[in-house]
Formats: structure tokens, sequence, C-alpha cells
């Protein structure tokens, strides 16, 4: 009886550890496990629409400890639930606490990437997507923290595609366009801090010129990325095989767009005739 006892024991021991490892369910979840955590998370939409975000806060951490539970700690099966609990901890401005969440958002993307690379993309895509919806908040003190972090983000995808799958692959192009559309939410705080520190300069500040200064090179250097990137995806799109015909046009649209958000209007019309060429 005792041997029996020990044998159940281990094999139960073995039986975790491989869920842990893998992500997969326990040989023994129910049914009634798995809808419960879909269960949660649809009850914790209907509060967040009811703007109960203290309760949907609650409800979306047990969705979470759920999926723990039952596909292991190092699941992906988390990623829905842990989405929606960040929303509900931004909605409250719980900056702090959407900060610890973020980071294990990432932490377990990073588990995942050794298993499943495109998998991990995909968690990426979510994860970059909460950093900028962060970002977007005027009450956030920490926003332009969550920028740097979402652009970040985006590098370190196309560093793993380049390794994976090769400097010229397609998939490599919305992670390029992030980057970029990065740079530009960057130049517009920029811009709008800009204009308040000028009522500051207005008032005889002598720090202002110094702060112009450092600001003007970082809209050089944002223009010059975001420039070079756009070049980029232009090249992949037209010595891709499985790109439109007018992909390539398209990406020397966007050329021209960022070439006017900089004011370079000359080298904007060069580009949009470029474009309409390709078009027609």
């Amino acid at each position: 009886m005792l041997r029996l006892l020990i044998l159940i024991v281990l094999s139960c021991s073995a039986s975790s550890a491989l869920a842990q490892e893998t992500g997969s369910a326990l040989p023994y979840s129910s049914v009634y496990e798995h809808e419960r955590s879909e269960q949660l998370i649809a009850r914790g939409l209907l509060q967040m629409e009811a703007r109960d975000y203290r309760t949907a806060e609650k409800t979306f951490l047990e969705a979470v400890q759920v999926a723990k539970v039952n596909y292991g700690l190092r699941a992906p099966q988390q990623r829905t639930a842990l989405e929606h609990l960040i929303e509900a901890l931004l909605a409250q401005q719980k900056w702090q606490l959407a900060g610890d969440q973020l980071s294990y958002f990432e932490w377990l993307n990073d588990e995942i990437y050794l298993r499943d690379f495109y998998d991990y993309l995909r968690g990426t895509k979510q994860l970059s997507e909460l950093l900028y919806r962060a970002s977007a908040d005027a009450d956030n003190s920490n926003s332009t923290r969550y920028l740097i972090l979402a652009k970040n983000l985006s590098w370190r995808a196309i560093s793993a595609i380049e390794a994976t799958l090769g400097e010229t692959d397609p998939e490599l192009v919305p992670w390029l366009y992030d980057v970029v559309l990065a740079h530009y939410y960057q130049v517009s705080l920029i811009k709008r801090r800009s204009l308040l520190k000028e009522v500051t300069a207005q008032g005889g500040s002598t720090a202002y010129h110094g702060w112009t200064l450092a600001k003007s090179e970082s809209l050089r250097i944002s223009y010059r990325i975001g420039r070079d990137l756009l070049r980029r995806i232009q090249l992949i799109l037209s010595t891709s095989e499985d790109s439109p015909t007018e992909a390539s046009a398209i990406a020397v649209l966007y050329q021209a767009d960022w070439e006017l958000l900089f004011g370079h209007e000359t080298a904007a019309v060069t580009l949009y005739s470029e474009a309409s060429r390709q078009l027609s």
C-alpha cells in the first residue's frame, strides 16, 4: 500500500513538472476548469464596460491564477487574462501595479520565445500595444518611459526576426513601421513640451536655450531613423516576390508623408511624384 502511494505521488509530481515546462494543460484538468478561466475573462470584460474597474481587476487577477494552475507558470494561456488585468490597472491609474504586470508579461513572453518563435511575436505585439496605450495617457507620469519600452521591444523583435528569418524577410515590415510610429509619437511629445517651455522662455528663463538644443538634436535623430527605416521597408517590399505590386509605391508614399511631417516640402513632393508614377 505504501509503495502504491509513493508511485501515485511521483506520478503527480512528474505530470505537474511537465505542465510547468510545456505550458500544456494538466492531464487531470477538467473542462470545467478551462471554461472557468474563460468565464472569468468574460465577466471581467462586462465589469470593464460598466466601468467597475476595481472589481474587474480582481476578476482578471483570478483568471490569471487559474491559467497558471491549469497550464503552468510559463504558459502562454495567461496572456489574455494578463492583458485585460493591465488594462483594468491602467484605467484606475495604478501605474506601479501596471508596471509590475507589464514586467511579468515581458518575462513570460521571453520564456515563450524559447519554445515557439511565432507565439513569441504574437505576445510581443500584445505587450507593445499595451505599452503604447499606457504611454498615451496624459495623466501617466511614466508615459515617456513606456514609449521607450515599446520602441525597444520592437527593436528586440526585429533582431529576433533577422536572426531567425533573415534581414530582408517581409515579416520585418510591421515591426520596422512600429519603430517609425514610436519616433513619430516621440516627436509629438517633444513638440508639445517645446510649446510649454516657450512660455517659460518668454519669462526670461536662461535654462531654456540648453533645453531646446537637446530637443532639436532629438528631433533630428528621430527624423533620420524614421527616414532610414521607411527606405528599408520600401526596399524589402520592392524585392519581395510575395508583396503586391502597389506595396512598394505605398511605402514611397509613407516616406513622402514623413518628409512633410518634418517640413521638407521639396523632398516630399519628389517622393509623392514617384509614388504616383509607380501606382500608374
